[in-house]
């Protein structure tokens, strides 16, 4: 939302207009490294630890919307567009492995359909809700402020990551399986 936003007010300031070309390409922008990235993410979950690729992405994650911050004082909707498919990428290579590690989380079989339910009812309630917060978050504390909570957003999640022990490298599980 704060992306949109940001999108009409430069256009808005540079030739008094609202540009919905740009605000598609902004989508485009936001939906094409999935099907282009998830594959590498899949790989990634596959042959490295989850916990240190999601730790690592979600790092990643922070720097990359403070690119959003930049963009947004510097009025580039150029750089906005970058920052956006730098996020959605990072996203995508993200997503198999916050998806893999469930399983590996939840060890009794009985609580994983439970959890998978949990996993996917809540990405659904949080896109929902999420909009939502954005754009009352943009119209209360401005489109700045909302690039700042989002990059907080990824250092929480990292902190969290961070607190869970344990080895979540799937070829350790494998080989442990194999020797049993």
């Amino acid at each position: 939302m704060a992306s949109i936003a940001a999108i009409e007010e430069i256009h808005s300031i540079s030739n008094g207009g609202i540009s919905r070309t740009s605000i598609s390409i902004l989508i485009i922008l936001r939906l094409l490294p999935s099907s282009l990235f998830a594959s590498v993410g899949g790989v990634l979950a596959d042959s490295y630890d989850r916990r240190k690729i999601m730790f690592i992405l979600d790092v990643m994650g922070f720097f990359v919307a403070w690119l959003f911050v930049l963009s947004y004082k510097l009025q580039s909707i150029t750089a906005l567009c970058i920052a956006t498919l730098l996020q959605m990428t990072v996203a995508a290579i993200y997503e198999p492995s916050r998806t893999a590690i469930v399983p590996m989380l939840v060890l009794e079989e009985s609580n994983l359909e439970k959890a998978m339910i949990l996993v996917s009812s809540s990405d659904t309630l949080m896109q929902a809700v999420g909009s939502s917060i954005g754009g009352i978050l943009t119209g209360t504390v401005g489109i700045q402020s909302c690039f700042m909570f989002d990059s907080l957003s990824y250092l929480v999640s990292a902190f969290f990551i961070w607190k869970i022990s344990g080895d979540y490298d799937p070829t350790i599980q494998r080989a442990d399986v194999i020797n049993e």
